[in-house]
């Protein structure tokens, strides 16, 4: 009997770590492509705020020491998550495998998709405060972004325009005006354009088309290429867009691995129940807001 309900296990565990594999380790992840993406060995992750420094001074001698203000802390705390799928012998051995594959495959998607909602909430919930305020307690996208603690002097990263080759400039040229704590000019680089899907295509023709398409005549195009194009299936909002500085956001822009959710397999002895279960531990958010701009369309 040990040795048909193992069979049962064994026939099963391939299939399970092969929709694991497809689904999770080879499946439109967006995690990698707008987190930076670390394992951590703690029970949280502190990021400490520095400001800025000044520029080198001529020698005098002796090498100028510059002094720097702190800037707010950001603690990402892991958070665990779990789900589990039961499967009963008797399903297999009525020869059910079709929707055994079916129970398996749902809850790999489960797991995929509560992670991809997590990753997209940061946009989702980019003009909202509270809950979702960053380290200086305002939205990731505001117009009152205190300049330091000390420093109540504030500069914006949020728009009301819609995408359109003018406003995708005037972004552009705001983004490269943010300045740090001392009201110098951070060197930001916009270089990514973050889209839902019903704004893909005008996306497109912004940065592919030769000519631009907003005008009559057709006038070159000389955004052609300028930015890459990254479209996010699950934000809510169908207008807004981002413009991103894609090097900053990697490192301002955090997702920590504490338990990646690998497949772990169980048996209940009396009731013949196999049991799989995925459960994982991270945390994720931004702890500065210099790398992106965003719109909330109206």
């Amino acid at each position: 009997m040990a040795m048909l309900r193992e069979r049962f296990a064994s026939m099963l565990d391939p299939y399970i770590f092969g929709v694991y594999e497809q689904v999770i380790e080879k499946g439109d992840d967006i995690i990698p492509r707008v987190f930076g993406v670390s394992n951590s060995e703690l029970s949280a992750e502190k990021v400490t705020g520095i400001g800025a420094t000044g520029l080198m001074q001529p020698w005098n001698g002796q090498v100028y020491y510059d002094d720097v203000d702190p800037l707010w802390d950001k603690t990402y705390t892991h958070e665990k998550y779990s789900i589990g799928l039961k499967i009963d012998r008797d399903l297999w051995d009525d020869a059910q495998h079709n929707e055994v594959r079916d129970r398996v495959q749902r809850v790999t998607l489960s797991v995929h998709r509560s992670r991809q909602i997590h990753g997209h909430s940061v946009f989702n919930n980019a003009f909202t405060a509270g809950a979702y305020a960053g380290p200086d307690a305002v939205a990731l996208c505001s117009a009152a972004h205190p300049y330091s603690p000390s420093n109540a002097t504030t500069q914006s990263n949020a728009g009301t325009s819609a995408l359109s080759v003018d406003s995708l400039e005037a972004t552009r040229i705001a983004m490269m005006n943010f300045v740090d704590d001392r009201g110098k000019k951070l060197l930001v680089t916009p270089d990514t354009l973050i889209v839902p899907p019903a704004l893909e295509m005008t996306a497109k023709e912004i940065i592919l088309s030769t000519d631009r398409p907003d005008t009559a005549d057709r006038a070159t195009n000389v955004q052609k290429g300028s930015y890459k194009i990254v479209t996010l299936p699950l934000l809510t909002d169908s207008n807004n867009w981002f413009l991103a500085d894609s090097a900053q956001m990697k490192l301002l822009m955090k997702w920590f691995e504490r338990r990646k959710p690998v497949p772990e397999r169980d048996e209940d002895f009396d009731t013949e129940m196999l049991k799989w279960k995925y459960v994982c531990r991270y945390s994720y958010g931004f702890h500065g807001w210099w790398f992106l701009y965003g719109h909330a369309v109206t």
